[in-house]
């Protein structure tokens, strides 16, 4: 499988529905090497393990999503429009 489709999003999805698959990732992926470390949230970058080329290794993804500057933007619109409403709303009752 291609890195492109060892998303988080993707492996949250395959387990899900009780599946599992193996796909190449990128190396600035955060890995858990063990249920411990994923429950103490102790993820490690892939590229920092030292891997050869093509070596498996087992692990929890970081499936934390980065929303990026869009999606701050997104939710910041969400936000004042709510706000907005609702000072609407008790400038009608008044």
């Amino acid at each position: 499988m291609d890195s492109g489709f060892g998303s988080s999003g993707n492996f949250d999805f395959t387990v899900k529905k009780k599946k599992h698959f193996t796909a190449a990732l990128k190396d600035n992926r955060l890995v858990a090497l063990t249920e411990e470390n994923k429950k103490q949230g102790r993820f490690i970058r892939i590229d920092s393990l030292g891997l050869s080329d093509k070596q498996a290794v087992r692990g929890c993804l970081n499936t934390k999503h980065n929303i990026g500057h869009f999606g701050i933007r997104a939710k910041l619109f969400l936000k004042a429009t709510r706000q907005a409403y609702s000072e609407l709303q008790i400038l009608r009752a008044a």
